[in-house]
């Protein structure tokens, strides 16, 4: 049964196959919408992506806004497939954010983030028949990175 505030759903079910968390945290709320079978919020997943990467103390600001630039046209191509690619569009999603939250770390473990970008380049070879452009975006996004190439 969903807990209802002030008509906003803190957790429960919405859908058939979504669900709601709500955590109040001392710096803000997070809010958790898990969805499988249906089609991926992509525009708050972009924005996470962002923050990330803004975030990253070890990457020059040039870098950042570079970085951020590729990622958010990744993120964009996949927007224009979600609804026809559901999980693979997720997946996509999934590796951008785990690389770009280890990125955001203090230090980012370079072992980690080889592994992030395996599985990145794994995720985009599920999409780059519909997007063949993103094999570019993937290319710029390693050099930036300094990861082995695509």
């Amino acid at each position: 049964m969903p807990r209802v505030n002030n008509g906003i759903i803190n957790s429960g079910r919405i859908g058939g196959h979504a669900t709601v968390r709500s955590t109040t945290r001392r710096i803000g709320d997070e809010i958790r919408i898990e969805a499988t079978g249906s089609v991926v919020n992509v525009k708050g997943r972009m924005e996470r992506l962002r923050q990330h990467v803004r975030a990253a103390p070890t990457l020059p600001a040039a870098t950042r806004a570079e970085l951020e630039d590729v990622m958010s046209a990744l993120a964009a191509r996949v927007q224009a497939v979600e609804e026809r690619m559901p999980a693979e569009s997720e997946r996509v999603l999934d590796a951008l954010e785990a690389l770009s939250k280890e990125l955001g770390r203090p230090k980012p473990d370079a072992g980690f983030l080889e592994s992030a970008w395996k599985g990145l380049k794994s995720a985009l070879g599920l999409v780059a028949d519909a997007l063949p452009e993103i094999v570019g975006l993937a290319k710029r996004l390693a050099a930036l990175l300094a990861l082995s190439p695509i």
